[in-house]
């Protein structure tokens, strides 16, 4: 399944960074009201603005040895939750959606087993994890590499500014030097370890970034579990 046709990842889960993987990905009850005058118009390339302003953000404040550019961000966006707005949800101007997106009970049954880290406070569900938010996210992994991206103050996976800083965060340390095409086959293939899913987050990479005249790596031919980067110093 296209990430050109699909929201939401098919592709099987990956128990460090956990993804919502499945087309029955679900939505959590909707959080105050829905004013048509904050939600996010559409940018360039059907991107809505306020997730382009996220994944732009994101991008500029990441570690600079590492190279990130946005198109990489609005990628797997695109991929995870159709930039927000999964089984039609609304993504609002604050990088909130509604309802908020979370994901499907990682119980073992259609994933990997993923038990509950947070006391459900973030998914709701005290005995499993789920994946939340924009990004997909699962608990734990938030509490490693969560960001404050619009410096409100808060580390909120919910939010489109927070989740997107933090898959930065998380693709920098997976990848090391994001100016190559290995560096992005690696921290790609780390988000979601799937050699589809890693064509397909390039691909669209490299079209978002064509229509930005922006120019990003070429990825391999062939792509492969690569080893680890050297760590950053």
């Amino acid at each position: 399944m296209s990430p050109l046709t699909s929201p939401t990842s098919p592709f099987p889960t990956s128990p460090g960074r956990s993804l919502v993987t499945f087309p029955n990905q679900t939505i959590g009850p909707a959080v105050g009201t829905t004013d048509p005058a904050t939600v996010s118009v559409l940018a360039a390339g059907g991107i809505p603005a306020t997730a382009l302003d996220a994944y732009r953000r994101a991008a500029a404040v990441a570690n600079p040895a590492c190279g990130i550019t946005w198109p990489l961000l609005a990628a797997i966006g695109r991929v995870e939750s159709n930039h927000g707005r999964f089984a039609g949800a609304t993504l609002h101007s604050d990088g909130l959606s509604t309802p908020p997106i979370i994901g499907i009970r990682l119980d073992g049954s259609r994933s990997v087993v993923v038990r509950d880290t947070d006391g459900g406070r973030l998914d709701g569900d005290p005995t499993y994890d789920h994946a939340v938010g924009p990004m997909q996210f699962i608990p734990s992994t938030w509490a490693v590499y969560r960001a404050d991206g619009n410096g409100d103050g808060r580390y909120d996976p919910f939010n489109i500014y927070d989740a997107a800083a933090a898959t930065a965060n998380y693709l920098c340390q997976a990848g090391g030097n994001l100016r190559t095409g290995a560096g992005q086959q690696r921290a790609v293939w780390s988000y979601n370890p799937s050699t589809t899913y890693v064509s397909e987050v390039l691909a669209l990479e490299a079209a978002y970034a064509a229509g930005a005249g922006i120019v990003v790596p070429v990825p391999p031919a062939i792509i492969q579990p690569l080893p680890p980067p050297v760590p950053q110093q």
